[in-house]
């Protein structure tokens, strides 16, 4: 039987809008937290894991500054949160496989002061197709795809404005109790509908904000995770999907745009933990554009299609103290854009009870969707 195993380790570096450092320092403070969060020795890192989106440290940089000696090495074939969960994936092959002891998952870059060279709109533009096939047609950048998915969801199911400032005002306060987040200026609903509109119905305030800054997790087996100072979060379930008929890897191609790849991981994962949806304490999903949050709590099964902006209401039910929190953290949305990784942080903190302010009573189990425009993954975890 395959050893189950834990995220033991987290580490992040201040979220801001110029970290005053380069990409490879970033990277290498929020790996050396991870690991001292672990409590263990960079020299224990046998494993490392990367996914697939730019990073400014390869492990190869990363062994040479580190001096780490390791046994495997790997590089996830998804993009943003969808690859943080297929990196997770790998890393728990690795150990139950014995190939590593300890696997250390990295991802950040100066977004914001380094932009040209790091914002993740570069992987749209150098895409022949999107180039030559998209863009001069007006279909870039980001805004335009999910503002274009938001107007088919409001012309099938009915306007979501009001869900889509309840998504943007919940987040933005949770971001403020956390203590490490780019955004922290209180919103109001009316702040909201005061923002301008980038790509009808997305306003500015619907996208995510660009940061500078990185983040890191550590993973072992839950059996070494014993002897270790910390309480480990033990992972229950895990999948990620993509590239299939209803998430090509073009947006303009798909035939059912309303539809994510959850549809595929979420009973996966929900079959692996013996958990349903009912059991979820807290929920971190992927709010690259708030449209997103409303797809995958639809895919991931916790309300039918076309009943997301009913299921959210007026915020109460994903708020703090609701039934199903959301993005405890702020999210992409407030807390910075760091690719879906500070949701799988969140998670683990709100699990060993270490979220501060943003704490859910007696959280035990947490799930989150990593979401990567054609790929999306599902991670359930569980606390002590």
């Amino acid at each position: 039987m395959n050893p189950k195993t834990a995220i033991v380790g987290v580490g992040e570096t201040t979220y801001s809008r110029n970290s005053g450092m380069t990409a490879t320092e970033i990277l290498l403070q929020a790996s050396y937290r991870a690991v001292n969060d672990a409590g263990v020795k960079m020299s224990d890192i046998d494993g490392v894991v990367l996914p697939r989106l730019r990073t400014d440290l390869k492990i190869n940089e990363f062994e040479f500054y580190t001096h780490a000696n390791l046994r495997f090495r790997a590089y996830a074939g998804m993009d943003a949160g969808a690859g943080v969960v297929n990196a997770i994936e790998l890393a728990q092959l690795a150990l139950q496989n014995g190939q590593a002891n300890y696997v250390l998952l990295y991802i950040g870059a100066n977004q914001v002061s380094e932009k040209e060279k790091s914002s993740p709109r570069g992987i749209h533009q150098e895409d022949l197709y999107k180039r030559n096939c998209e863009i001069p047609f007006g279909f870039f950048p980001q805004p335009v795809y999910f503002g274009s998915i938001a107007t088919r969801y409001s012309k099938l199911y009915g306007n979501i404005e009001n869900q889509q400032a309840a998504i943007a005002v919940n987040t933005r306060k949770h971001a403020i109790l956390n203590g490490n987040a780019q955004m922290t200026k209180p919103m109001t609903v009316e702040d909201y509908f005061r923002s301008p509109l980038l790509a009808e119905p997305l306003r500015l305030l619907d996208c995510c904000v660009m940061t500078d800054g990185a983040a890191a997790i550590v993973l072992t087996t839950e059996e070494r995770a014993k002897d270790l100072a910390r309480p480990g979060a033990a992972i229950l379930g895990i999948a990620a999907a993509g590239l299939n008929p209803a998430s090509p890897f073009f947006f303009t191609q798909t035939p059912d745009p309303l539809t994510t790849s959850a549809v595929q991981t979420a009973p996966i994962a929900f079959a692996q933990a013996g958990v349903t949806h009912e059991d979820i304490d807290v929920l971190e999903i992927y709010d690259s554009f708030t449209i997103n949050v409303i797809l995958q709590l639809e895919d991931l099964g916790f309300c039918p299609k076309g009943e997301g902006a009913r299921f959210i209401g007026n915020g109460e039910t994903i708020s703090l103290d609701g039934k199903l929190p959301l993005n405890t953290h702020g999210g992409l949305l407030s807390q910075g854009y760091m690719y879906g990784m500070a949701h799988v942080i969140e998670a683990v903190k709100q699990l060993r009870g270490e979220a501060g302010l943003a704490q859910v009573k007696d959280a035990k189990i947490s799930l989150v969707s990593g979401f990567g425009g054609w790929f999306q993954g599902t991670l359930i975890l569980g606390g002590n």
